[in-house]
């Protein structure tokens, strides 16, 4: 997301607020600014999986968008 009027990038639709966002697309290769009014929300794609080397935790994704952060055991630690 940005502010056009500060970053100067070229934006598809009017918008009376001044935001824009950027979507990327694979096929193309290329992203383009759109007015917020022209998208629409799809998925959070809930599921993913986020993981820090060192850190015993998970980040995962909710339906709701969400982050649920999940201890996971340390596998290196003596019983």
């Amino acid at each position: 997301m940005t502010t056009p009027s500060h970053s100067g990038v070229s934006v598809t639709g009017e918008s009376s607020e001044d935001r824009a966002i950027n979507v990327y697309f694979a096929e193309r290769k290329e992203g383009f600014w759109f007015s917020p009014r022209l998208l629409e929300f799809v998925d959070h794609v809930p599921g993913t999986e986020v993981s820090l080397k060192g850190i015993p935790k998970k980040w995962v994704r909710q339906v709701s968008g969400e982050w649920k952060e999940i201890d996971i055991p340390d596998e290196n630690k003596s019983q």
